[in-house]
């Protein structure tokens, strides 16, 4: 074989090589949580994470057992950030990322709030669990934000001390990958600044029973100049997300001292609006407009007037500066969930059991003007609005153009016991529905329940007149609007 040829052959070998896909390698997790039982949970990875309840999309889901059991096979080409969640978004861990390398076998018990990792891929995830741990004795923030500015300082500069000194000594020992030490250490800074802005929202109200900001320019320490806000702090790090919700809320809540509470509640999403534009820029400024996409349950329930110009205003913003498909996509799908529930969309459908056990729909109703009240017996405000509503369906008794359907938000089984009998026992007219855990029923997440009552009025095609209408003691002219123009 002549050189030439052979200098071809060995090109030719390593530009195919080049070509082949990086190569996975099985990976497993199996875990057990005692308060789990026979659930469904979802395997997220960290790019996939919104914050603490929402994500895209999930790797794969499995049932847990009789014991809270799970086991997740993977595929693996690189070490992944991964999260547990449950049927409710949420995440079931006392840890917020697993580390899982290829050809890890990790697993782990969670039993009485304590979490214990066994098995390949131990060590690493077992550090991020001691450095909480460290602090597990201390009483609990809202206990600690009554502490005078001076002490409650010095109380978490401590604890950043020693959780910093900590990290440094077992991650030596461990040889961690970089960039997950980097995440733990940024972790720490992040839980850190975070308490301090806890404090700031709460100190006034858990010493004095107040809602009186504590404004950032009176603390003893600017720590807001400590936070390693580049870029690269971003991926798989929901904490750095909280920092950019926090600082959003120092800023708006500067702006509003001393403003009566109808401005507030009314301009709250404009105003929060603006300063995403005004006091943040690149890649901070596309996860505030994601924090005030995560908060448009209260924007719609406070200021619904102008809820759908101000959310159009910001989706266009947000796409004529996006950067990050990763963030535009959090913010596309709270945008999309909303937008479903404007004025002439569809009502979602729903199936849900009476007292007596038979599933009724939404689509049962066809031609019916519908008045739906989510309610539940555990709420002060719903009780209290069941005369008015009584009082309302007795003004259209004999309609058989309208339809008054209650559906209660119950949680367990005991739960939906108790609404049977509250049901049987008192007046409360009208067609009664339930629905299983609560806020986090499936069947209901298209309505972005955030709040007990919420009222949705719906017209005889079935389309949204609006997804959060006014109580029975109000709803009436919009009700003779409504019927008076069939």
């Amino acid at each position: 074989m002549n050189k030439a040829f052979a200098f071809f052959l060995a090109g030719l070998v390593a530009m195919l090589t080049a070509c082949q896909p990086t190569p996975s390698t099985p990976a497993k997790l199996s875990g057990e949580i005692e308060d789990l039982k026979n659930e469904k949970v979802y395997l997220v990875a960290h790019h996939q994470v919104q914050d603490y309840k929402h994500y895209v999309a999930a790797l794969d889901s499995t049932q847990t057992d009789s014991l809270g059991r799970f086991t997740f096979n993977l595929e693996l080409e690189s070490p992944q950030l991964l999260q547990v969640r449950g049927e409710n978004g949420f995440g079931v861990l006392q840890s917020e990322y697993l580390y899982l390398s290829p050809g890890d076998s990790l697993s782990f018990l969670q039993k009485d709030q304590k979490l214990h990792f066994s098995g390949r891929g131990a060590p690493v995830n077992q550090l991020s669990v001691a450095i909480r741990e460290l602090s597990a004795d201390a009483p609990r923030l809202r206990e600690r934000v009554k502490q005078s500015k001076e002490a409650f300082g010095l109380e978490l500069d401590e604890r950043r001390k020693r959780e910093e000194e900590f990290l440094a000594k077992k991650a030596d020992s461990l040889t961690l990958d970089p960039d997950y030490r980097d995440l733990l250490a940024r972790q720490i800074i992040y839980r850190w600044a975070n308490d301090y802005f806890y404090y700031q929202r709460y100190h006034r109200y858990y010493t004095a029973q107040e809602w009186a900001y504590v404004p950032y320019d009176s603390l003893p320490y600017p720590f807001q100049d400590d936070l390693p806000l580049d870029a690269e702090t971003m991926p798989g790090n929901g904490s750095y997300m909280r920092v950019i919700h926090w600082m959003l809320e120092d800023h708006y809540q500067g702006e509003i001292a001393g403003l009566p509470d109808s401005q507030i509640w009314e301009q709250e999403m404009a105003r929060k609006f603006q300063l995403a534009r005004t006091a943040f820029s690149g890649i901070h400024q596309e996860v505030a407009l994601v924090d005030i996409s995560q908060n448009l349950g209260t924007f719609l329930l406070s200021g619904k007037e102008h809820f759908y110009d101000h959310l159009q205003e910001i989706k266009q913003h947000y796409d004529s500066i996006k950067t990050d498909e990763r963030f535009h996509a959090f913010f596309s799908q709270n945008y999309a969930s909303y937008q479903a529930l404007a004025p002439g969309q569809a009502a979602p459908d729903f199936s849900l059991p009476t007292p007596e056990g038979k599933n009724m729909s939404l689509s049962d109703f066809s031609g019916k003007v519908v008045y739906v009240d989510f309610w539940g017996t555990w709420c002060g405000p719903c009780i209290e609005a069941i005369p008015k509503s009584r009082a309302l369906q007795a003004a259209y008794a004999g309609r058989e153009d309208v339809a008054f359907v209650n559906i209660a938000l119950e949680y367990g089984p005991e739960d939906i016991e108790r609404w049977k009998k509250f049901v049987q026992e008192n007046d409360f007219p009208g067609i009664h529905l339930v629905a299983d855990k609560q806020f986090h029923n499936p069947i209901l997440a298209p309505y972005k329940l955030n709040f007990a009552p919420t009222y949705v009025l719906i017209d005889a095609e079935g389309k949204l007149v609006d997804a959060r209408a006014e109580g029975p003691g109000t709803i009436g002219e919009d009700l003779v609007n409504l019927l008076g123009s069939r």
